[in-house]
């Protein structure tokens, strides 16, 4: 009897998760990876090098399915009840104003000081 029981509600939990796939384009209709797909802050995932994905979890019908991807202007959807939804990525024309880099070495600092010395005169 427990194990029946136990089985009907392993049954029911994986009746509950929804599930959306795609795959994600740049306007060359080229599949992006790494672009991340997201509704809400729980629900989360990445495509794949072939610009595919599945998204899969709890949502309402009613929450925002979001890609972002740098270089490109984010996209929303409404969730509702999709089960496919493939989309074409914009890229965004907006510049940055600067950059910033760091980066950790294990150098001698006399070489590093000489070698600063010579691009500065």
């Amino acid at each position: 009897m427990y194990l029946l029981c136990s089985l009907s509600v392993s049954v029911f939990a994986q009746n509950d998760k929804q599930k959306i796939t795609g795959i994600v384009y740049n306007e060359n209709k080229e599949p992006l990876p790494g672009v991340v797909v997201r509704i809400n802050s729980t629900v989360q995932t990445t495509t794949g090098s072939n610009g595919k994905y599945v998204l899969s979890g709890k949502w309402n019908a009613d929450e925002k399915i979001e890609f972002a991807y740098i270089g490109y202007r984010t996209r929303s959807f409404t969730a509702g009840n999709r089960k496919i939804l493939n989309v074409t990525m914009k890229e965004s024309l907006i510049e940055l104003d600067g950059c910033v880099v760091t980066a950790k070495t294990n150098v001698n600092p006399k070489s590093v000081i000489r070698n600063l010395a010579c691009l500065f005169f």
